[in-house]
């Protein structure tokens, strides 16, 4: 019986482990792109990537950042403008950000991946007229 709790404990150690968040550590609080983002903004940031997007020779910076618990919206600030995107959801859990020139035309395209519970969803996502518009994608409306 005690073996029988033991791995149970474990088990349930592990579960709570994989399921948690995973938050990036190294936000630049300095970064003058997050700061337009908190100056419209007071949610608490999950995750940034930051990259000249736009192709405009200026750095941009994507943001995941937490609505409640159970939801999470991204956002790009818009480095040469100093904008920002409208909003679209985003994963709840262990998201994941990376930049990708997909197309080979001078945009970049990022993807953002996630997790809600045991749902996986990805997107493929470019920035057009200041908007995030949605390329690709798959389970992101189980995951977000």
């Amino acid at each position: 019986m005690r073996k029988v709790i033991f791995i149970f404990f474990i088990g349930f150690i592990f579960y709570t482990y994989s399921s948690q968040e995973i938050f990036q550590e190294d936000i630049d609080q300095k970064n003058p792109l997050l700061k337009i983002f908190q100056d419209e903004y007071s949610n608490r940031v999950i995750l940034t990537k930051e990259g000249d997007i736009t192709d405009d020779g200026i750095g941009d910076l994507i943001i995941i950042y937490e609505v409640s618990k159970s939801e999470k919206r991204m956002v790009v600030v818009l480095g040469g403008s100093e904008r920002l995107t409208s909003s679209v959801k985003a994963p709840v859990e262990r998201q994941s950000i990376k930049l990708k020139n997909i197309d080979e035309k001078a945009q970049m395209e990022f993807i953002v991946s996630g997790y809600k519970g045991s749902k996986l969803g990805y997107a493929i996502y470019r920035i057009e007229d200041n908007r995030i518009i949605d390329l690709f994608g798959e389970g992101m409306d189980e995951c977000c």
